[in-house]
C-alpha cells in the first residue's frame, strides 16, 4: 500500500509525501523503495540533490538483488559519479550488470573480451 501510495504521490508531484512512504518502505529492506530513493535524491525531487545519499541507496538495492538498482548503480560508476573508478566494484556484487570502462559486462566473458570473469565470493 505505501509503494502504490508513492507512486501515485510521485505522479502528482507530491515529493514530500514519496519520501515519506518510501522512506518508510526502504528502512524495512524494500529494494524497490531503496532505489527509488536513490533517484529522487539524484534528481533532487523533494530534497535538495544528494549524490552520496543516492549511490547509498542504490548499494542497498543492489546488494539486495534488485536488477533496476544494479543498473543504476552500474550507470553512476560507469560515469564516474559517485564511486571510484575501481575493478573491485563488479566482484562485490556478483551477478550484476556492471559497465566498466564503457563496455557492458553480463558476467559472460564473451561480452566483453578483455575483462577478466569475476569469481563470486
Amino acid at each position: 500500500v505505501l509503494f502504490r501510495s508513492g507512486a501515485r504521490f510521485y505522479e502528482q508531484g507530491d515529493y514530500a509525501r514519496v519520501l515519506s512512504a518510501w522512506r518508510a518502505l526502504a528502512d524495512k529492506g524494500n529494494a524497490e523503495a531503496q532505489n527509488n530513493l536513490g533517484l529522487l535524491y539524484l534528481d533532487g525531487k523533494g530534497v535538495a540533490p544528494n549524490l552520496a545519499e543516492a549511490v547509498r541507496h542504490f548499494q542497498l538495492s543492489a546488494a539486495a538483488g534488485l536488477p533496476l538498482g544494479q543498473n543504476n548503480l552500474g550507470g553512476l560508476y560507469r560515469d564516474g559519479r559517485g564511486l571510484p573508478p575501481s575493478a573491485e566494484l563488479p566482484a562485490r556484487l556478483p551477478g550484476a550488470r556492471f559497465c566498466i570502462r564503457g563496455r557492458f559486462r553480463h558476467d559472460r566473458p564473451e561480452t566483453a573480451s578483455n575483462i577478466p570473469p569475476q569469481t563470486p565470493p
